[in-house]
């Protein structure tokens, strides 16, 4: 991310896509912690804004989703942990970040930034996981 990407208003409500049946729990249909790992060829964990895009818009831009949690914007900058070797506390960002140059446009596209990755900092990528995975609430169940 070169470019500054404007802040989302924290009363906002985000969706997260469930894409991999690891990522929700088989009884429950609750988010895991694993649906809230950041890839290493992330910048952040993608979601889209609910004000911009519907449950079926997002999920149709996917081959499979096994479910879709909602997280309430404020409640996601309050998560924080502690980065790198320095020690210091920080907490996560939430940015808007349209996508619009590829063959699937979605402006409702935004990143959760300042999530740690898992293998520079397992302890912290863990905590914010479990953090978030508490906090999403399940929004829809495809149909099979």
């Amino acid at each position: 991310m070169t470019e500054r990407l404007d802040p989302v208003p924290c009363e906002e409500l985000l969706h997260r896509l469930l894409r991999n049946k690891t990522h929700v729990d088989a009884g429950s249909g609750k988010a895991l912690p694993a649906a809230f790992h950041r890839r290493p060829t992330e910048s952040g964990l993608s979601v889209d804004l609910k004000s911009l895009r519907t449950v079926e818009e997002s999920c149709s831009s996917l081959r499979k989703v096994f479910g879709v949690v909602s997280l309430h914007t404020g409640s996601v900058r309050d998560v924080s942990t502690v980065q790198g070797t320095t020690g210091e506390r920080i907490n996560l960002e939430v940015v808007h970040d349209p996508v619009d140059h590829t063959d699937k446009p979605n402006p409702a596209h935004t990143l959760i930034c300042k999530v740690p990755l898992r293998e520079e900092n397992l302890a912290g990528a863990e905590h914010v996981a479990r953090m978030l995975s508490l906090q999403a609430r399940k929004v829809a169940m495809p149909r099979e």
